[in-house]
């Protein structure tokens, strides 16, 4: 948000400045179109991405903004319903007779024995019942000061090091996964020998696209969590 003001402020002051130096009535219209699109980037920007939020890890400061929800679009195809965000380049496919819900950061996909509130809230007995959930957020983050990774450069340091060696633990374990030419890290959260969680996250720069299943009481989810990471394409 800062370095949104500060550009805003920037636009303003150049505008005086040519005005107070005379400059004929041609320039300052050129320069004020080009300065009103140029305002009108950056408020898209901040309407497509919610704001700034700053986060300290290992030393590292660094800002997260979270994609908003009324960016990703169900489309109908031939093949069934897709979910689109043409902002970020992605695209998947929903399994058949999955419920749709948008929140603020992102968007929740529900198999058809996932049950709602009246307010539109998760009725959590459902996932207890082996109801199944995918939730899709994408992040970007901008690193404030370079004393290590943002949670981007993170995913993929963790990629470069699961690819290399064994990081698993007894609750923890990870995987790589290449969907659509890109990797992404695939990290299952256990109960014993049960899967109690999934996330898929892939980075691409400084943006995170990440799925995640919500608590996991039904093995049923795991397939279907997969099935579902494995059809989605980043451009």
């Amino acid at each position: 948000m800062a370095g949104r003001n500060i550009f805003v402020l920037f636009i303003a002051g150049n505008l005086g400045d040519i005005k107070n130096k005379g400059m004929g009535l041609f320039v300052n219209k050129k320069f004020i179109i080009i300065s009103v699109i140029a305002l009108i980037l950056a408020i898209g920007g901040f309407f497509i991405w919610r704001g700034w939020e700053k986060y300290v890890r290992g030393g590292a400061l660094w800002e997260t903004e979270y994609m908003k929800s009324e960016y990703f679009k169900i489309e109908e195809t031939l093949s069934g319903r897709i979910v689109v965000n043409k902002k970020a380049g992605l695209t998947a496919n929903i399994p058949e007779g999955w419920i749709v819900d948008s929140w603020g950061d992102g968007i929740s996909f529900g198999s058809s024995d996932v049950k709602l509130k009246e307010d539109g809230s998760l009725i959590f007995q459902s996932i207890k019942d082996g109801g199944c959930v995918v939730n899709i957020q994408v992040i970007k983050y901008g690193l404030l000061e370079s004393k290590g990774p943002t949670d981007a450069g993170y995913i993929r340091n963790m990629i470069m090091g699961v690819k290399s060696q064994d990081n698993n633990s007894e609750n923890l374990k990870y995987d790589v996964l290449s969907v659509n030419g890109r990797d992404g890290l695939r990290t299952f959260y256990f109960n014993g020998d049960k899967i109690t969680k999934m996330f898929f996250e892939i980075p691409i720069g400084q943006t995170l696209y990440s799925f995640d299943s919500g608590n996991i009481f039904s093995d049923k989810c795991v397939e279907e969590f997969n099935n579902f990471i494995k059809k989605v394409s980043i451009k």
